[in-house]
This record gives C-alpha cells, structure tokens and sequence, in this order.
C-alpha cells in the first residue's frame, strides 16, 4: 500500500512523528505536497524546495495525496500528469473532495492534452519536464503570494470570492464565467482601484502572442456580465493610454 512519508522523520513513532512535523511546518512559509512516482525527483524537489524556504512533503499517488490533505494543511500542490494507472488531473476531478489547494502540474513536452484538461479543471500552473527547480520556486511564489491576500471582493452588486472562484450578484446568484473570464476578472481585481496595462493582461493570461484587439475583446465579454451599461461601463473604466480598472469597495 503506498503511504504518505515525509522525509526526515519517518522512523519516529507516529506521534512523535505528527508532533515534530506540525511544529517543523509552523516555521516554514508554505507547505508544499509532491506527488509523483519518480523517487529521484520527489527526492530532488524537496531537497530544493526545503532549502528555499518551503516545507517539502511527498507522497507518489494521488491515493497517498488524498491521505495527506486529510491531515495536514497544504498550500500547494506539485503533481505529475502522467503517473502508473493514473493521472494527477485526478486531483481536480473528485468531486468528493470539498477543497483542494492551488495545484502545478508537471507535465512531458507529448502531453499537450492534460495540460489543457488540467488548467480547465482549475490548475494554476504547468511546468514542462525538464525544468530548473528554480522555476518552480518562482511559479510557486507568484501563486502563494496571493494566498495573503483578500478573498473576496465587491463591486457594483457583485461579490466575487476567490477561495471558491465564483461571481455572485445582488441576488446572490451565481454568474457564470468563462475560464478566460475568470482569469481576467482576477488580474483586474489583484490590481483593483489602479489601471492595469494589456501587456500585463497578456502576461499574466499568459499569452504568448496576442494583440490590442484580443485583450478588448475579453473585457467587451467580461463586461456583458457585470456592467449595466456595457457600453458606457462603470465597473471596468478604460483608462486612456494606461488600459483598464475595476473599481471595488
């Protein structure tokens, strides 16, 4: 059967061993959940992921993953596609499971698909194998950077809340966006009250080519569903020469 281990303190009796890591993960930034198959990398990963900062736990299934989110609190999950009789797009696709933390995905150059599948099912990220652990570290601190930050925020009837990523109106009902909808209203909203450039909208969306009229056209749709008067809009105001701002309370 394959168990959650956390290197270090596995030869400890389980009391013992849950006490030392709770007070070991108390003084540390993020606790961050490898699951994958390869022990080399699962070994590698939190060796570097320990000395930057983070607190590395790993388990190699998405079983053994489940097991650990039961019991300990995890900020970020590190989890390969492809794995023997299983894939970590599994993760996102149990709807028993009532709260999964941000997830990264590792993914081979050959497995174009599940990345798709993977950020439709609500991943935050992707890596593509091989990689420099440093890129991990940096894609993982722009992601947790944001777990200080508000969940929720409100403008004009709306409330959109981002630990659960929906969009409610006046009447409490649930608006439904598009996956490129809701990332956009995030962008704007981590940079609310202040104007946001479309370069950055382009990055932060990450598209790697695009154009003025792609970025306007998302907002003409974002628009549709929160503004009055999408025509003449006071939620998202353009902002001459600078790009767009949402206003919030």
């Amino acid at each position: 059967m394959p168990c959650v281990f956390f290197i270090g303190i596995s030869f400890l009796r389980r009391e013992e061993r849950m006490d030392r890591l709770d007070a070991f993960i108390q003084n540390k930034n993020w606790h961050i959940l490898i699951v994958d198959d390869d022990s080399r990398l699962r070994a590698l990963l939190s060796r570097y992921l320990n000395g930057n900062g983070f607190f590395a736990s790993c388990v190699e299934s998405v079983a053994s993953a489940y097991k650990a989110m039961a019991i300990f609190e995890i900020d970020c999950i590190v989890a390969d596609i492809m794995m023997p009789n299983e894939r970590g797009t599994e993760l996102l696709s149990n709807s028993k499971i009532e709260s999964i933390p941000p997830v990264i995905f590792l993914s081979a150059m050959s497995a174009g698909i599940d990345r798709i599948n993977g950020l439709k099912l609500g991943a935050e990220d992707y890596i593509t194998k091989p990689f420099e652990p440093q890129e991990l570290v940096l894609r993982l601190n722009r992601i947790l950077s944001h777990k200080n930050e508000k969940n929720s925020f409100s403008f004009g009837e709306f409330v959109y809340d981002f630990s659960n990523k929906t969009l409610k109106n006046g009447k409490g009902e649930t608006v439904l966006l598009s996956s490129t909808e809701q990332q956009l209203l995030e962008v704007l909203l981590r940079n609310s009250n202040k104007s946001v450039s479309r370069e950055k909208i382009a990055h932060d969306l990450q598209y790697e080519e695009y154009n003025v009229r792609t970025i306007d056209m998302q907002i003409n749709r974002l628009r549709q569903k929160i503004e009055k008067c999408p025509k003449e809009p006071l939620i998202i105001r353009s902002i001459r020469k600078k790009g767009y701002c949402i206003t919030t309370e």
